[in-house]
């Protein structure tokens, strides 16, 4: 049993070196795949033609889509509701995307570039 799995048994989790080091290796693996997500649309600009309105909005909908899906991957441990949790896991990544955003239009200028 790992240690993500006593939220699920309500048993004590394997705390063992190896069991701390499977969930660090899961986390890292599901973090990477959910990163490149909206990185998608401009590898595929390399191969094909993509308009140059269209990257952003289509990362934007990546993003939210692989948020929604993490979310909703969530219950396997927690055992909520999907559609709540995925919804829960858009709206606060959105909202950090958003003031992260506001952030570096507002530092834009201090960095001492173009």
């Amino acid at each position: 049993m790992s240690c993500m799995d006593c939220c699920r048994t309500r048993q004590p989790p394997d705390c063992s070196a190896g069991g701390f080091a499977m969930a660090r290796a899961r986390t890292v693996v599901v973090a990477a795949i959910s990163l490149a997500y909206p990185l998608l649309v401009y590898l595929a600009g390399l191969f094909a033609p993509v308009p140059l309105g269209a990257a952003f909005p289509v990362a934007l909908g990546l993003s939210g889509l692989a948020l929604f899906g993490l979310g909703a991957a969530k219950v396997l441990v927690t055992q909520n509701n999907p559609w709540r949790s995925g919804l829960e896991m858009l709206l606060v990544g959105g909202m950090a995307a958003g003031v992260a955003y506001l952030v570096g239009a507002l530092l834009k200028g201090l960095g001492g570039g173009a």
